[in-house]
């Protein structure tokens, strides 16, 4: 006898209750999973490694919490270069207040990296689910934007640049309520909307916040022509970038009045908009980081190509124009890939809506210089001669939209592409289309199935016809490990398989156990869930600390004391060579170590030690001018002309101390780690300030904001002089006859009035959203009422 279907449906959870228990699932497998994955760096065993997160911010986070700990406001960083501007750079997030708080905490600068990238990891997840409940996604279904968001490719690794990721993790609230539609809360929208694009700028990343507005206005320009736009949300979109101006409004001029002064807005000596980019030129360095069209395979499956450390195997290096990586992979998990195709094969029955529109956009700007002349000439073999970019809508922004081209890497469009195929997952769940899905998942088989052959070929034909032919080698990671390689795709395709039957399996079993919308979304996240934590894994590069400090001390290197500045110098690349050669499963920790014996990026910062030529976020164009300069007269030198040629540069910039590396190694222990061969050695000390006649000449950069004054003695009154730039990288001032004291001091003029501004928009910001929150609460009670 077959059971009533009206007793079964009153025996289960109504779909309230199934909500309920998505929420509280929401609010802890996410998070939980982000601090399980990153448990290792979060207690302090190991640390994050790899990229920018090692050699670039860890110690330049720790130089600037000793900084704001030693004074309120610190305006200028005297160890790089001859000095720069320290909230200039704005990476440095100076005014970010998670940054501030995580790293006044007494923990070490590794471990309170950890945690930053923890917590926006786990706010990332929390704005996708606000963002995709404004595109009108159901509670139950907006989880799956909350998973697949943070834990997606594009995401995850962007923990190796965590201004990048600060950006990401605030970017979908503000879309949110940009375009969220309807409704009679504009000031919450404003408020909420503008704090959140102040923090992505006080977080180091304004480039994020100028694509977030340039999307959304696109967006709303195309309601505008389907009148589908309302008043407020135009005023939405002009009030939010306004107040967000406000609320960082020093870091804001701060950005601006150094990156006047930077390199990337200098005018490109490339005048033609068609021909080919110079290599190492403004344009070739502006489209670093595309990504190939072929790494479209990540949608499907998370490692197409296999990895690139810390053995070498990722083979679409042997594809011409590969580039560099910008992230391992593109993936968003099997339902994701899944979602989005049926979406595609479902275009002339459904307009193009925000999220897909977004996806595509993005998907196409991130692509960079693989425009439609890029195309052409992959095809034809013809227009070597014009720049492959053309055609493309990087190139279109590039060249047209004031001001962007002294922006760079397209990849950076990814985020963008992460979420709105995050937002529009969640709707084809939230729709029941999982229920329509057979020709969806037999496309994905066949590409995988496709895949698979491909990698079948490869090992058992194309292989042993070509086992003389010489591969590529990367400087750290070694030679190309093809049979490696091949090795880690087929487990990349057997996983994605396993996902793709276990999603095939949820649709049968969900419609013959007609279950919710709420569990299926419940089912389906936790499988994605568990889908990108695996892959989040092999994604996630830590060296373990006891490890690092038992090399680091085992291979302690003499530095002479009394050195003003001092200046990296290399011979034959710098590094190892055997790392060329060979590979190390502990190649990472290798590298690690070395990196900061040889203060590579900015270990410096942790000596408290200067460096001339140091690597920054943003170069000046004095800094430009001088190295191109000292590079070409010392090339048309003898050997011995070359050395007193850069013995007077260091003696002018008073750079009384060298690090030298070259190709040798060093074996530290039994298990013959290789590390660089780096040596310290100064010179006689030189004086800092130089006086001829009534000059002083200080080897520090003036960008327009040293001002000094001078006076007899103590009790005489204090006189202004002006400081002017004495050449590119130097200072100088003219003091008057009789004068016996002099004071150089950091005035930027903007200081206090964007501070000014900056209060007073935080006061109103707060004063909006307490009022906000008591006419919210007022009509809660009157709808209870």
């Amino acid at each position: 006898m077959r059971p009533d279907p009206n007793s079964v449906s009153r025996s289960r959870p109504s779909d309230c209750e199934m909500t309920r228990r998505n929420v509280v699932l929401f609010w802890l497998a996410t998070p939980v999973a982000i601090i399980l994955l990153l448990g290792g760096v979060l207690s302090g065993r190991d640390r994050l490694a790899f990229r920018d997160v090692s050699h670039f911010y860890i110690p330049l986070y720790q130089y600037v919490a000793e900084r704001c700990h030693d004074e309120w406001l610190p305006l200028w960083n005297p160890l790089d270069q001859t000095g720069i501007p320290l909230v200039g750079e704005t990476t440095t997030a100076v005014f970010y207040p998670v940054r501030y708080v995580l790293f006044s905490l007494p923990t070490s600068a590794s471990l309170a990296v950890a945690w930053y990238v923890a917590i926006h990891l786990v706010i990332a997840s929390l704005t996708a689910v606000v963002a995709a409940r404004a595109m009108k996604v159901g509670r139950p279904a907006s989880m799956l934007a909350g998973v697949m968001y943070p834990m997606s490719g594009s995401i995850w690794f962007l923990y190796t640049n965590p201004p990048y990721l600060v950006a990401a993790a605030w970017m979908p609230l503000v879309m949110a309520m940009l375009l969220k539609s309807g409704g009679d809360d504009r000031g919450k929208r404003i408020v909420i909307g503008g704090s959140a694009m102040a923090m992505m700028i006080l977080g180091g990343d304004p480039q994020a916040a100028l694509h977030t507005m340039m999307l959304c206005s696109a967006v709303m320009i195309w309601r505008l022509i389907r009148r589908t736009v309302t008043t407020a949300s135009l005023a939405v979109l002009m009030l939010v970038p306004m107040l967000a101006a406000c609320l960082s409004a020093p870091q804001l001029a701060a950005s601006l009045s150094w990156s006047n002064q930077s390199d990337r807005v200098s005018p490109d000596l490339e005048a033609r908009r068609f021909t080919a980019p110079i290599v190492g030129g403004k344009r070739h360095q502006a489209q670093q980081y595309s990504l190939p069209p072929w790494h479209i395979a990540e949608l499907v499956t998370p490692n197409a190509y296999g990895s690139m450390l810390p053995v070498y195997r990722r083979l679409s290096r042997l594809i011409p124009g590969d580039g560099r990586v910008w992230t391992p992979s593109i993936y968003l998990g099997m339902l994701a890939a899944i979602a989005l195709l049926d979406r595609l094969l479902r275009l002339r029955s459904q307009r193009i809506d925000a999220p897909l529109g977004i996806a595509i956009a993005s998907l196409a700007l991130a692509s960079g210089h693989f425009g439609l002349v890029w195309w052409i000439q992959a095809s034809t073999g013809v227009m070597s001669q014009v720049d492959s970019s053309v055609g493309g809508p990087y190139w279109l922004l590039y060249q047209f939209f004031p001001g962007y081209d002294s922006f760079r890497y397209p990849a950076k469009w990814l985020t963008f592409f992460s979420l709105a195929v995050a937002i529009l997952s969640a709707q084809w769940l939230d729709a029941g289309r999982w229920k329509f899905v057979k020709f969806s998942l037999r496309l994905v088989a066949i590409v995988l199935a496709s895949g698979f052959t491909v990698v079948l070929y490869l090992g058992w034909f194309w292989l042993p016809n070509h086992t003389a032919t010489p591969l590529p080698f990367d400087v750290f990671w070694g030679p190309l490990d093809f049979v490696g390689g091949l090795k880690e795709i087929r487990i990349s395709i057997v996983h994605s398989v396993i996902v793709l039957l276990a999603i095939r399996f949820l649709v049968r079993w969900s419609a013959a156990r007609h279950w919710t919308r709420a569990k299926t979304a419940e089912v389906f996240c936790l499988l994605t869930l568990l889908d990108l934590s695996m892959v989040a894994i092999g994604n996630t590069y830590t060296v373990n600390v006891a490890s690092e400090d038992r090399l680091l001390s085992s291979a302690t290197v003499e530095r002479p004391d009394g050195v003003h500045r001092w200046m990296r110098t290399q011979a034959d690349g710098g590094w190892p060579e055997i790392w060329q050669r060979s590979a190390d499963e502990d190649r990472l920790l290798e590298v690690e170590v070395s990196q900061r014996l040889s203060w590579f990026g900015r270990w410096h910062l942790t000596h408290n030690a200067a460096v001339l030529n140091n690597m920054v976020s943003i170069d000046s164009k004095s800094m430009a001018v001088f190295w191109n300069s000292a590079k070409i007269d010392s090339q048309s030198m003898l050997p011995g002309q070359r050395r007193s040629h850069w013995k007077q540069i260091r003696h002018r910039y008073r750079v009384d101390g060298v690090i030298h590396s070259n190709d040798k190694s060093a074996v530290v222990d039994a298990k013959s780690l290789q590390l660089v061969d780096v040596a310290f050695w100064a010179d006689q000390p030189i004086k800092q300030e130089t006086r001829q006649g009534q000059m002083i000449i200080r080897p520090v950069y003036q960008d327009g904001h040293w001002t000094a004054r001078c006076r007899i003695d103590d009790d005489a009154a204090w006189q202004p002089i002006a400081v002017q730039s004495h050449d590119e990288l130097m200072q100088s001032t003219t003091v008057p006859e009789g004068m016996g004291e002099v004071e150089f001091r950091y005035r930027p003029w903007w200081l206090v009035p964007s501070l000014a501004v900056c209060v007073f928009a935080w006061m109103i910001s707060l004063l909006l959203a307490l009022r906000v929150c008591t006419v919210s609460g007022k009509h809660r009670r009157l709808s209870i009422s």
